[in-house]
């Protein structure tokens, strides 16, 4: 698990900088992430449409869609910026990579949230990873494998407020 992150966005001027235990920073302030609610309140951003449609979980961005406030495309590490920065209060990208999400992972759990990318099935055997740091509770939004498969997919994406998960899941 990654202990520092950094990322550097010279051309917006953003710095931001986190180490375990020590919180966030934006070119040298705390950053703390959203804490809003309901799903239906929740600004979400994603990846890239493409990245859903080949995935084969197309469906899952029009549920995403549909439950949240405000959903927008933001490429790569501008989703997590916009969240760091206040703007979003979720990121999803189901082609998200390891190389993808090191920074970010210990950024937006320092400012506050949890980052998880594990399967729901490893989930069960391990500690509740919906348990954030500091006693703040969080979901990640869930898109399955398939289209339809609420069950057995990616959690992917940062969700930094109380999402019920069920407002994505299409029920069988």
């Amino acid at each position: 698990m990654p202990v520092v992150g950094i990322a550097y966005m010279p051309a917006a001027g953003d710095f931001f900088v986190a180490v375990q235990g020590g919180g966030t920073t934006h070119n040298g302030k705390p950053v703390h992430v959203s804490k809003v609610g309901p799903l239906s309140d929740a600004t979400v951003t994603h990846g890239g449409l493409q990245q859903f449609t080949m995935s084969g979980v197309g469906d899952a961005l029009i549920r995403l869609a549909n439950a949240c406030d405000i959903a927008r495309g933001c490429p790569d590490f501008d989703g997590y910026r916009q969240i760091l920065l206040g703007r979003s209060d979720a990121m999803v990208d189901p082609g998200v990579q390891p190389y993808d999400i090191c920074a970010p992972a210990v950024l937006i759990r320092e400012a506050g949230r949890r980052h998880d990318l594990r399967r729901r099935s490893d989930r069960k055997q391990r500690r509740d990873p919906r348990r954030a740091r500091r006693g703040a509770h969080c979901n990640s939004l869930q898109i399955g494998d398939k289209p339809g498969d609420g069950r057995n997919g990616l959690l992917s994406g940062t969700s930094c407020g109380r999402f019920p998960r069920s407002n994505l899941r299409r029920e069988v």
